[in-house]
């Protein structure tokens, strides 16, 4: 299977997870009728943002919104999952969030949503697929922060990381040996 750097797949792979548990804690998916078409109506988010509660205090409160998406113009970013990687612990923990992700876009697939996922270095594996052929059709769309292929964290407006990626992204005792799983 395909390998990927482990630092990078870590990070990735989490980042993915959190995109996709946001979507399935705040959406109402529809599965669908019996042939497995899907309903037309708007995916519905209840999102949760921190507000400061008076300019320079520093101090911050949480405000939930209630915003609807339009599932034909939607689409979900798995960022690099893998089946195995070289930590053992790190595919322990992908092998139990994978369940949950699979259900959250097999609903969300089945309400019109794009899935895309985007792994690091094995494009050239999924070259000519149908699947690929779909991504690269998907309208391109303009974002507020330009995307690169690897981003550094930005800790001017992002808070540190719930991991340490300092040992090259295992955190078993003891680690285990790096390369390829």
């Amino acid at each position: 299977m395909a390998r990927f750097t482990a630092f990078r797949r870590r990070i990735w792979a989490f980042i993915g997870v959190v995109a996709v548990s946001g979507f399935a804690s705040g959406v109402e998916l529809d599965a669908g009728d019996a042939t497995g078409h899907a309903a037309q109506k708007p995916l519905t988010f209840h999102v949760r943002k921190r507000v400061e509660t008076k300019a320079g205090s520093g101090r911050f409160h949480a405000v939930t919104e209630t915003v609807a998406w339009e599932p034909a113009k939607t689409a979900i970013i798995v960022c690099d999952m893998w089946n195995e990687h070289w930590c053992k612990g790190a595919t322990r923990r992908v092998a139990e969030m994978a369940p949950r992700m699979n259900d959250v876009l097999t609903a969300a697939r089945k309400q019109g949503v794009l899935i895309i996922h985007c792994p690091s270095d094995t494009m050239k594996f999924y070259a000519g697929t149908p699947q690929r052929q779909l991504a690269q059709r998907a309208a391109h769309v303009s974002t507020k922060t330009p995307l690169k292929g690897s981003c550094n964290l930005d800790k001017s407006r992002e808070g540190r990381l719930p991991i340490d990626g300092s040992d090259g992204g295992c955190d078993c005792d003891p680690s285990c040996k790096k390369g390829s799983p």
